[in-house]
């Protein structure tokens, strides 16, 4: 049942000198029962204050989460993008790291087998063969050793060409790896601090939620309580005007009365029930000192 908030009133009927006393009792009864849905109607309208307050919670939460949701997935995407260019760049690196690695294998091999020619070219030289003028081949031998030596030579200068040529690529290839990964880096920091402001936004969004529940609860057993204690109040008139109605008391227009839960309805409902007792009628009736509020059906 839709209620409306009313300023409570006392509603006080003037009791003729001839009633009876159970009649007597009833009314007393039924201004305690019109009392308390006055004081229920002023319960309601703070709960309609208060549904707003935490209609206004929801709204925010709801935007709140929206923005989360957006900027969640903005980093996401951020992030999934970084992570191609970064795997591509790691890749790059990779395989650099293993070709720089054969190709200083490469440098130590020939180092090596360029340090033993120098000892062969060395002891060579140290023993030079002088033939006699009648016998030129006497120093075919060491001739012979001399081109093999030589050859070795301009094979070995070849090959410390090519590693020292592929040393130099190498290097070139590492500047330009160096010239994504360095920009990488830093955009992954930006990523990591905007990750940080993000889950600072989720942690803020579950307060928010948190704090929306507790409050929703609190409203919800406020409700319960209030509706409980309306019904049971408006069960006690019931009662009370079947009680009145049995005793010989019309109660008709007291019920009609009593169907408008309107802001506006106490004051009427004050004058047509105080109508059941007779002598109120020349009585004038109370009025509402409240202030009032909205209607709603």
């Amino acid at each position: 049942m839709k209620r409306f908030t009313l300023v409570s009133i006392a509603f006080l009927f003037t009791l003729p000198v001839f009633a009876q006393t159970d009649i007597h009792a009833l009314m007393d009864q039924l201004n305690v029962g019109l009392a308390e849905r006055g004081r229920e109607h002023d319960d309601y309208n703070a709960m309609g204050q208060a549904k707003k307050s935490l209609d206004s919670q929801q709204h925010d939460v709801e935007l709140d989460q929206q923005q989360w949701d957006k900027a969640f997935a903005t980093h996401q995407k951020w992030l999934a993008d970084w992570q191609v260019k970064q795997d591509a760049n790691q890749a790059d690196i990779a395989r650099h790291t293993k070709l720089v690695a054969d190709n200083t294998a490469k440098v130590a091999d020939v180092s090596a087998r360029s340090s033993v020619h120098k000892q062969w070219a060395d002891r060579h030289n140290a023993n030079r063969c002088y033939y006699p003028p009648n016998n030129p081949n006497a120093c075919a031998g060491y001739e012979a050793e001399r081109q093999q030596i030589a050859q070795e030579a301009a094979t070995l200068t070849s090959e410390i060409n090519a590693v020292n040529a592929e040393a130099a690529r190498l290097n070139a290839l590492a500047a330009g790896l160096n010239a994504v990964h360095t920009p990488l880096a830093e955009e992954g920091g930006r990523i990591n601090a905007d990750k940080a402001m993000v889950d600072q936004q989720g942690q803020n969004l579950n307060n928010a939620i948190a704090a929306y529940k507790a409050q929703a609860e609190k409203y919800n057993a406020w409700a319960k309580k209030h509706n409980d204690e309306w019904n049971a109040n408006e069960a006690k008139i019931a009662r009370i005007l079947a009680d009145l109605k049995a005793a010989g008391v019309q109660t008709d227009n007291c019920q009609n009365a009593l169907k408008n839960t309107g802001d506006g309805a106490l004051e009427n409902i004050h004058a047509v029930c105080g109508q059941m007792f007779d002598g109120n009628k020349n009585d004038r009736p109370l009025t509402n000192q409240g202030t009032g509020g909205a209607s709603q059906n």
